[in-house]
């Protein structure tokens, strides 16, 4: 206690300019420490540094910076085809590019004796195609010129005495089907099928004997599912296929042909009734 009395007392007392004895002594040791700190140069030492630290000018011609050149890329052996002994390794086999099995048709018509499936043989087309020019130059009767016996109680009499032979059953395409329609006739039984990678085939049901794949018939006019199918009521020898392809064809068997069309409004209305 009588420590602090003492030094309170210190501050308060005063010389004859009016400064506290604490006060001069603190600015004592200021000047003191400024002497020391002079006599060790670290005031001309700070300014020194403080010059070195200067950017250089920037003031006329520019100078230019000459970059390194990148180190040299590491390769491994392996891309350099070498062993770790050294030695060049045997060279890489040849991978030929992939071929679309399934490529577009051109376009224009395309003859049906070209476009025949692999598997199909070429008598066999021109047999059929002559008993089908045939059947349609006689004057086939269609199912659309007597509406009696199109109704839904004709029919439903009719399928009631269809029966499934091993007779009526066969491979009409090699893939998936995806669309088939029936000949409008009464005269023939023409079935024509479309599967899933542009085939279109057609089936007599009744040949004959001389054909040897059992009245079928193949043909790829199209590279992608063929969608719809429709023989035309009023051209029964024309048979309308539409693909995912993006082409719309009509196979003609007067002609041998699988031509291609364009799908217009009017024809869509005068052959499909769309």
């Amino acid at each position: 206690m009588e420590s602090t009395s003492q030094s309170s007392d210190e501050e308060d007392l005063q010389d004859e300019s009016g400064i506290s004895l604490y006060e001069k002594k603190r600015l004592q040791n200021m000047q003191d420490n400024a002497n020391f700190f002079s006599t060790l140069g670290i005031l001309e030492m700070k300014n020194e540094m403080a010059d070195t630290k200067r950017k250089p000018s920037r003031r006329g011609l520019k100078q230019k910076k000459e970059k390194a050149p990148p180190p040299p890329r590491r390769s491994s052996l392996r891309l350099k085809r070498i062993d770790p002994e050294g030695n060049s390794l045997p060279p890489l086999p040849v991978i030929p590019e992939p071929v679309d099995e399934h490529a577009r048709k051109p376009s224009g018509p395309l003859e049906m004796k070209e476009i025949l499936l692999k598997e199909q043989n070429l008598d066999d087309h021109v047999v059929l195609m002559e008993k089908l020019k045939g059947f349609e130059q006689k004057g086939a009767k269609s199912r659309a010129d007597n509406p009696d016996k199109t109704s839904l109680g004709s029919f439903m009499k009719t399928f009631s005495k269809m029966k499934l032979i091993e007779e009526r059953v066969a491979k009409v395409v090699p893939n998936r089907v995806f669309s088939v329609d029936i000949h409008p006739s009464e005269d023939k039984v023409l079935v024509a099928a479309g599967d899933k990678w542009g085939a279109v085939g057609l089936w007599d049901v009744m040949p004959g004997c001389e054909h040897s794949t059992d009245g079928v018939i193949a043909y790829t006019p199209h590279s992608r599912p063929v969608n719809c199918l429709l023989f035309s009521p009023w051209n029964t020898s024309s048979l309308f296929s539409c693909s995912y392809d993006g082409t719309l064809r009509v196979g003609d068997i007067q002609k041998e042909v699988f031509d291609e069309v364009s799908c217009s409004k009017s024809l869509l209305e005068t052959d499909f009734k769309m």
